[in-house]
């Protein structure tokens, strides 16, 4: 096996579900070559990256909001923000992934299509 697939492996294999598992990540690292270590850094970043939402919303989420969003994204993390630039509506990050609800949003596509049908 390769250096790499080892380095991944080994990355899959630091999360506890979701979570990442600190001991594992400090006993991994603590057995690895320095420039192994950055490898499995990075790797270790990418898959938080795609295992996790970043949902943000101007106000916090409710319980039941927030129920329907991890049926919507099984097997991820959550994590709620909230940004006071929106106005209403919320913006979803999900991996390369950005889901904007937010009421800019709306009024972009409106202008976009009013802009469009002038020409």
């Amino acid at each position: 096996m390769t250096t790499k697939k080892i380095i991944k492996q080994l990355a899959e294999e630091s999360f506890n579900k979701n979570d990442l598992d600190e001991k594992k990540v400090f006993m991994i690292t603590a057995r690895l070559k320095r420039t192994d270590v950055r490898s499995y850094i990075r790797a270790l970043k990418l898959l938080t990256q795609q295992k996790t939402v970043f949902v943000q919303a101007p106000v916090a989420i409710d319980a039941n909001e927030q129920r329907q969003l991890q049926v919507k994204f099984p097997n991820k993390k959550m994590v709620y923000t909230i940004n006071k630039d929106l106005l209403a509506g919320m913006k979803i990050i999900d991996n390369d992934l950005l889901y904007d609800y937010s009421l800019e949003a709306k009024f972009d596509k409106i202008a976009m299509k009013a802009y469009d049908t002038n020409d």
